[in-house]
């Protein structure tokens, strides 16, 4: 349980007001600056037996060491197959067969009997339901009837950096709770905690999201790719084979990193088109300034809105070699 200090204080508005909650609530923000871990955090400060005067969960009673190891009975996660060794990879997953990437009703189904069960010395019962915006219209439809007719002192955290996407009707059940990135100084200082080298190379190319960057870094070596390094030389140096040299280290990626990585490349090119510093790659200005002059903005914005529309199915079982050699194809000849 960890509360980030970017959100002490909206965590403290929240908590103050617990004996008079909304049954849902919408924890919506950019993706990497810790909403999960949020929800986190107030559902064991809701569940604690001995919080601190601010509400926050003490971290010492049974309730709050149940919340650390998964097993509290008042505390339910809905969250797609696919991402549990994501969110807890401590825990063996209950079907390791199942690779779902959405939210299935038969998750909402067992739920059932637990809504209408006694709850742990009569407190609160919390559902986190992350990512909200994951899910299919059965499901969707599933839980707005369970929003409709809330069960008493029953809390739902919906939890979306895609708030959009989620059905107007559902949102509309739901008090919002909006969140805000970090500051670039509360990222550094978080992330020079954790002890990350080249801290604000990792946050510029991660987006300014904190837990993005420290989790990069844990894997990887470098704040830029080597992969995206070499592309970008390649494209700046017109070079068609050595574009299509890397697609047996670019085809095994994550679809959606890969689009997410592109994006930021295509918008660090917009910006030395009007006279901006790149915002992500810096280190890369000026072979991105060069490949600016070579294209109009007009080329690179159409580019740009291709990839975005990509990223909705970017999770679809589609032929990958095809679309990454398609993707390929696009940004050499947008900067040939």
């Amino acid at each position: 349980m960890q509360l980030f200090p970017w959100f002490e204080a909206i965590a403290n508005r929240f908590l103050k007001n617990k004996a008079q909650l909304a049954h849902a609530w919408l924890l919506t923000g950019a993706q990497g600056i810790g909403k999960f871990q949020l929800g986190q955090f107030l559902a064991a400060s809701l569940l604690c037996e001995q919080p601190s005067a601010l509400g926050h969960a003490c971290g010492v009673c049974q309730a709050c060491h149940w919340v650390d190891s998964g097993t509290h009975p008042d505390l339910k996660y809905v969250y797609p197959a696919a991402l549990h060794t994501q969110l807890f990879p401590e825990q063996e997953p209950a079907d390791k067969e199942q690779k779902s990437q959405e939210i299935r009703i038969e998750q909402l189904r067992a739920l059932d009997d637990w809504f209408y069960a006694s709850t742990q010395r009569a407190g609160f019962r919390v559902v986190i339901f992350y990512p909200a915006h994951q899910i299919n219209g059965v499901t969707a439809n599933a839980l707005l009837k369970i929003l409709e007719e809330p069960m008493p002192r029953t809390v739902f955290f919906l939890i979306s950096s895609q708030a959009p996407l989620m059905l107007p009707t559902i949102r509309s059940r739901c008090q919002i709770m909006r969140l805000n990135s970090p500051t670039k100084e509360q990222a550094l200082s978080w992330l020079a905690a954790q002890e990350v080298s080249h801290a604000e190379q990792w946050l510029a190319a991660y987006d300014g999201a904190p837990l993005t960057a420290w989790h990069a870094a844990q894997i990887d070596e470098r704040p830029i790719p080597e992969w995206l390094e070499r592309l970008v030389m390649a494209l700046q140096e017109r070079q068609r084979a050595g574009v299509y040299a890397l697609l047996p280290i670019i085809e095994p990626l994550a679809f959606e990193h890969l689009l997410t990585a592109l994006q930021r490349l295509l918008m660090d090119i917009q910006y030395c088109q009007f006279t901006i510093e790149a915002r992500h790659y810096v280190q890369l200005q000026g072979q991105l300034q060069q490949l600016a002059q070579r294209s109009s903005p007009q080329a690179v914005a159409f580019l740009l809105n291709q990839l975005t529309q990509s990223q909705s199915t970017a999770h679809h079982p589609f032929n990958q070699k095809l679309r990454v050699h398609r993707l390929l194809d696009q940004l050499y000849g947008a900067f040939a």
